[in-house]
């Protein structure tokens, strides 16, 4: 009987110090603010975007290429190439994943709520195998959604301030999923504030 009590016991402190790792470790969980990892992000740069109102954190040494579309802007993080710097083979194997943030103006947001705006959002119903969960970020409501396509898997969090659509965006090239990709986008995702 004793034997037994202790093998269980064993048991439910090893699943226990795993669930805490697992929690501790894990990406935004809903109703949590993340809290930016201090020491591993602390000597990275930072990128200000004035016009929208944010900062976000990258590592140092990292490529950045600002983006416009339309009506919004941001920019691009990569730790070795962007895709149209691709010229050989050798080059499209060193793309890996890339991280945008993007902002614009949106007047539905005015109406809908970021939950209502995302489940409105057509193209992302269109993509196939994808998850989405409500997180929060810089203590702002967002929707974090993942497509898992072999065409094009990533990771997208929306987030709505001020009649303002804010994206940031983890995409993964040559269909490789990576958990570095996805620890460096947790990171910069923590990192992420509106400026006061």
């Amino acid at each position: 009987m004793n034997r037994k009590f202790l093998v269980v016991a064993g048991i439910v402190v090893i699943l226990f110090i795993i669930g805490f790792l697992l929690y501790k470790f894990s990406f935004v969980r809903d109703g949590q603010n993340p809290k930016p990892l201090s020491n591993e992000t602390d000597d990275w740069a930072t990128y200000i975007n004035n016009e929208y109102g944010y900062s976000i954190k990258y590592p140092k040494g990292w490529r950045t290429q600002d983006e416009q579309e339309e009506d919004r802007g941001g920019i691009s993080f990569a730790r070795e190439l962007f895709p149209d710097e691709v010229t050989t083979e050798e080059d499209f194997g060193k793309l890996g994943y890339q991280i945008n943030t993007m902002a614009g103006a949106d007047d539905t947001l005015n109406t809908l709520s970021i939950v209502e705006w995302v489940k409105k959002a057509n193209w992302i119903r269109s993509r196939s195998e994808y998850k989405e969960e409500n997180v929060i970020v810089d203590n702002n409501s967002a929707v974090k959604v993942c497509a898992f396509r072999e065409d094009f898997p990533g990771c997208s969090i929306f987030i709505a301030k001020d009649a303002n659509i804010y994206v940031l965006e983890l995409i993964y090239y040559n269909g490789s999923i990576s958990t570095e990709a996805d620890k460096v986008f947790g990171q910069m995702v923590s990192t992420f504030a509106f400026l006061e």
